[in-house]
């Protein structure tokens, strides 16, 4: 028995039940071998679909959906809400208006992989900024690294030009319940 191999899934297709060549829709990926220590583990490259059922084409017409990772970034939103945090930027080859979306994640400590902000933009460097969100979060003991209770205790929402939406969150601790 071979304990070290892999295996990738590449290609899934949807095929028309009155054929077993006659596809459908198609989706595959690409999956990019991450670099250091864990050389082991892949990351989602890029995402090719296409598919004759939308468009009623004879051939599938395909999008190439392409995700990039860039660690050490920094996001400056309205507002003077700025940060630092790994940025996924995921983008559509062909998209008629070039939209891409940025994710910046924390890059370390209790934050780390949580969601810190995200824009929708076009342009190069998001010259037009469509919407964007922000969090900020806390949890039970901030001086760790790992994860204890985390929540959100700010978030905001907006487009290009304003603020639209700015809920607020104030967390509350039960110390004991209350005796009859």
């Amino acid at each position: 028995m071979n304990t070290t191999a892999t295996y990738r899934l590449k290609k899934i297709s949807q095929v028309a039940a009155d054929s077993t060549s006659h596809i459908l829709n198609y989706v595959t990926t690409d999956l990019a071998s991450v670099s250091g220590t864990q050389s082991d583990c892949r990351a989602l490259a890029r995402q090719r679909r296409g598919s004759k059922t939308l468009i009623l084409a004879a051939e599938a017409s395909e999008v190439v959906v392409t995700n990039s990772l860039t660690t050490g970034a920094t996001y400056s939103l309205p507002n003077s809400i700025t940060g630092s945090a790994t940025r996924i930027d995921v983008a559509m080859t062909g998209h008629p208006d070039g939209l891409y979306s940025r994710t910046y994640v924390g890059a370390s400590g209790y934050k780390e992989g949580l969601t810190l902000a995200t824009e929708d933009c076009t342009g190069s460097n998001c010259a037009t900024r469509l919407r964007w969100t922000w969090t900020d979060w806390t949890q039970d003991n901030t001086g760790v690294s790992y994860l204890t209770n985390p929540r959100v205790t700010e978030s905001r929402v907006g487009d290009g030009t304003n603020i639209k939406k700015r809920p607020s969150a104030t967390a509350r601790t039960a110390t004991a319940c209350p005796k009859k």
